[in-house]
């Protein structure tokens, strides 16, 4: 366990990297036959999952501090893959390692078992491939090869598998064209876009309701990652309701989903100070907020201490997607925070919360990520501290977090649980 006192913060952190973005270049890497070159990509467990994944599809990768460089198509593909918790490795490489005529298995862990991925049988065999599910969950068998073609998908849940089959159909025998009905989450598909784009893929995108796909040699990518907005959003919160924080190592102009995190502290009537590749915070009267997360689902439990400060009633809509993730998370939200004296509501497709005295005590992540954060953060204006059990689940996105709070002064005890 680790409990997290009542603190007064202050200081820089330099964000970690996106791993979002870090596991879309790991997978179009895994396609190009010459060298890519990936400058400080996140070594979160999801990151080193998807990078796992690209091993086992023949890349040759080498691995140095700063850097990590893949061949791809080098050996032979293997055929039981594993993507442990990572929702966007089972989902996007699903359809990449249908284009091998392998039988393949792919599963996972813990609460990957439990997300649906249902969603990708019909469009692949649609294309091509052959594919079947655990009654709609993992694990997966998939056998291919991806032909391409025509193929008409649900993005109500995910956009996950969009992003698999975007990056996956530029390597299929002939064109293809995807019609996407109730795409949701729109930015994480540009950020496919734009590393496609710089792939030199042919994709032609009409309002993100078709997509025609040319098939293409891919280029050998040289980027470097930018840091994560959807970890930074913990920090930036910090710093608005418990101190001073400058968030180093972002990009305010970032294409990432959780940039709205910016708009959000403006509209809550926090100080912001940006600046080309920081962004400063600093503790200031909270005003309520209202916000549709349709597109960007993943900042929900790092608003949740914001809004338990504000002056009045906050809200929060379209979160009806929260329900599949690590934990269902509107369930695990209302009844945890409770439990440390927030007040929140929740039906189908809305969260209101109530300005609240954080009593504290003991609370539990449900072994999710963003609700361990998320309750950290409450630690830090709460009477007598939040004890969170399962919290190094914050690995799977942000192996510092604590590191990072306490960098920040903030008062931490750790225990043996």
């Amino acid at each position: 366990m680790i409990k997290v006192l009542p603190s007064q913060i202050s200081g820089n952190v330099k964000i970690n990297p996106s791993k979002s973005i870090t596991q879309r270049a790991y997978a179009i890497s895994s396609l190009c036959v010459e060298k890519s070159i990936i400058k400080n990509p996140s070594k979160s467990d999801d990151s080193l999952s998807s990078l796992n994944i690209v091993k086992g599809m023949g890349s040759i990768v080498l691995e140095f501090e700063n850097r990590v460089e893949i061949e791809g198509m080098q050996r032979e593909v293997e055929t039981q893959f594993n993507c442990n918790e990572a929702g966007l490795c089972i989902r996007m490489f699903t359809p990449i390692l249908s284009l091998f005529e392998k039988e393949i298995t792919i599963s996972g862990r813990g609460s990957l078992l439990k997300r649906p991925v249902g969603m990708m049988e019909q469009p692949l065999r649609k294309l091509g491939a052959n594919i079947s599910t655990n009654n709609g969950y993992p694990p997966i068998k998939v056998r291919g090869k991806l032909k391409g073609g025509f193929a008409e998908i649900d993005g109500s849940i995910t956009s996950q598998f969009l992003t698999g089959l975007l990056i996956a159909l530029t390597q299929a025998e002939k064109s293809s064209e995807i019609l996407v009905n109730n795409l949701n989450s729109r930015p994480y598909i540009d950020l496919t876009l734009d590393l496609l784009e710089k792939a030199g893929a042919k994709i032609e995108n009409k309002d993100y309701r078709v997509f025609k796909i040319t098939p293409s040699k891919l280029k050998p990518l040289n980027i470097e990652i930018e840091g994560d907005f959807s970890s930074a959003c913990f920090m930036l919160v910090a710093g608005a309701i418990a101190g001073k924080v400058k968030v180093k190592n972002i990009n305010p102009e970032s294409k990432q989903a959780d940039r709205v995190i910016l708009d959000v502290l403006k509209q809550a009537n926090c100080s912001l100070k940006i600046g080309e590749n920081f962004v400063e915070v600093e503790e200031s009267e909270i005003k309520n907020f209202e916000i549709d997360v349709t597109d960007c689902p993943d900042i929900v439990p790092s608003l949740i201490p914001l809004a338990a400060r504000g002056n009045k009633l906050s809200v929060i809509k379209g979160i009806s997607r929260l329900r599949y993730k690590e934990s269902n998370r509107v369930e695990g939200l209302a009844k945890e925070f409770l439990k440390i004296g927030v007040r929140i509501e929740a039906d189908k497709d809305t969260i209101k919360i109530f300005p609240s005295k954080i009593t504290g005590g003991k609370a539990n992540s449900n072994n999710d990520h963003r609700l361990a954060m998320a309750l950290a953060i409450c630690g830090l204006f709460s009477e007598r501290g939040v004890e969170i059990e399962n919290h190094k689940c914050v690995s799977k996105s942000y192996p510092e977090f604590f590191t990072h709070l306490k960098q920040l002064k903030g008062k931490i005890i750790e225990g043996e649980k």
